[in-house]
């Protein structure tokens, strides 16, 4: 073992040998654990996420890479064990800011989307662009530029220009406002806000 697994498992080296592997690991992960060996011990190389338990009884999200290797002329596996609290935490404080984004977002009457520039494509689009467009969203998924069909005839060539030379970032403000008429022949004024 190395420092790191010694720092890891909050315990000195003299102490760490000699352990059975699922004495460091929760009681509830030890069959996972069992099986996880019993295909490392096939030769298969392997990485999997897993927990292991510190001395004092923290328990610990690890990455564990693992191969079956000779070492001073016997059979044995090389583990390299990685803690991932912080990407755990960080993917968990994404998720919750993605979904606080989702909330306001689906709450609003505004259209509130975000877009890949390249290749162009939706990657979310707020349910008020049906009730405006009076478009189904999934159509706009499909099509990125749907959007622009029912932009009024006087102002769609302008509209474009615009909105591809925001995208190239020949422009760095997008602020656009024209007419669209939707499918039930209506006519609305939108205000465009883009930001990058």
């Amino acid at each position: 073992v190395n420092p790191t697994a010694c720092s890891l498992h909050r315990m000195s080296r003299e102490k760490l040998i000699g352990k059975h592997v699922l004495e460091l690991v929760p009681q509830e992960h030890q069959d996972i654990v069992c099986r996880y060996y019993k295909e490392l011990c096939s030769g298969n190389e392997d990485c999997a996420d897993g927990k292991s338990l510190t001395s004092d009884g923290k328990i610990v999200p690890v990455e564990i890479r693992s191969k079956v290797v000779d070492y001073l002329g016997q059979r044995a596996l090389l583990m390299h064990v990685r803690d991932v609290s912080m990407r755990i935490e960080a993917e968990a404080a994404l998720r919750e800011s993605e979904t606080r984004f989702k909330q306001l977002a689906d709450a609003t009457d505004q259209v509130f989307w975000l877009m890949a520039p390249d290749p162009e494509r939706v990657l979310y689009v707020s349910p008020a662009f049906e009730k405006i467009w009076n478009v189904s969203a999934d159509e706009l998924y499909q099509d990125p530029r749907l959007w622009t069909r029912a932009i009024h005839d006087a102002d769609r060539d302008w509209v474009n220009q615009q909105f591809d030379a925001w995208l190239s970032g020949d422009i760095s403000d997008y602020e656009v406002e024209y007419r669209i008429i939707p499918p039930d022949g209506s006519q609305r004024w939108i205000l465009a806000v883009g930001t990058r």
